[in-house]
């Protein structure tokens, strides 16, 4: 079904995507876009849906709109997506941040790695080297940061490099550290515990697992499986897990999702492992905080950050 909606003069396009059809709670899977706005995608069940009371906010798209990456708001309950509810600007750019709509893939990593990312300090700046209760200095801490073949880079490298056809797959084989390091570079961060769950969040996780790349034996190209959350970011099950910012002590770091190597079931629970591991398994996507400046603001829409369509 295509049904549009008007949002001041622009015309919106709305596709219902049929049904899934596997043995999970009926969803569906719903696309909006508009021009000017950032296009919004989800997987609902009824209950999300009714709460949304035939309304749907979208992010206006400006000059500051990052690339690739999607406005997380909300809590993590079915009532978040109603879209009568007043959002406060104080209190929307507390709660909001933005997240990358796919894992960062090697021609990324590739480019801090260039960029001197293993020389230079400065991209590891704030994070402290701890191994087995004794503190490492920068240079003791890079040796351990090595490909298969003895050259800077992640342990799935080769010669200091990914393999020919890899560019578009996520990089694997990293450290907490080499994560946090890459996003300095980007000037972004790790999510939190909590902010990734709430991006993975949404009453069809079934659904949403059903559909990413679990019990395989091998990663896929980023964004190439179908799965995504409510707020279109894409492989956040399975694939490769990917290293949260929040801590267990001072040794190890939760990294969530579960990787090609898992079944489904590892979505939904929180695996601690230490900072140090460099597992193949071991990617990760970045963060950014969102500012109320971030957006334009409607004068008749309660000063919120989002527009409110009518679907």
């Amino acid at each position: 079904e295509i049904a549009s909606c008007l949002v001041g003069s622009e015309m919106c396009i709305r596709d219902r995507i049929k049904p899934f059809d596997k043995y999970i709670e009926p969803s569906i899977r719903m696309r909006v876009t508009c021009s000017g706005y950032l296009k919004s995608e989800m997987v609902l069940n009824a209950s999300e849906l009714e709460a949304m009371r035939g309304q749907m906010r979208l992010v206006q798209r400006n000059e500051s709109t990052p690339d690739n990456m999607e406005l997380v708001y909300g809590d993590f309950g079915a009532k978040s997506l109603a879209a009568t509810d007043v959002v406060s600007e104080t209190s929307f750019a507390a709660d909001a941040f933005w997240m990358d709509r796919f894992e960062v893939s090697n021609q990324d990593y590739r480019e801090f790695v260039l960029a001197g990312g293993y020389e230079n300090a400065e991209f590891w700046s704030g994070l402290e080297f701890v191994l087995d209760g004794q503190k490492q200095s920068f240079d003791e801490a890079m040796k351990r940061f090595l490909d298969s073949t003895g050259k800077a880079g992640p342990a799935s490298w080769v010669d200091g490099s990914f393999a020919v056809g890899m560019a578009s797959y996520p990089v694997s084989g990293l450290s907490f550290f080499e994560a946090s390091a890459y996003a300095q570079y980007r000037g972004k961060r790790l999510p939190t515990l909590s902010e990734w769950r709430r991006a993975a969040s949404g009453a069809t996780q079934s659904a949403v697992s059903a559909r990413q790349n679990f019990e395989n034996d091998r990663p896929a190209k980023c964004g190439a499986h179908t799965g995504i959350s409510r707020f279109n970011i894409r492989d956040l099950g399975g694939n490769v897990r990917e290293w949260c910012s929040t801590g267990r002590e001072r040794s190890s770091c939760y990294i969530l999702g579960g990787s090609w190597q898992s079944s489904s079931d590892v979505f939904a629970l929180n695996i601690v492992k230490s900072r140090w591991n460099r597992s193949i398994v071991n990617g990760f996507r970045c963060c950014k905080n969102f500012s109320r400046t971030d957006q334009k603001h409607v004068a008749d829409q309660n000063a919120s950050d989002l527009s409110l369509i009518h679907i």
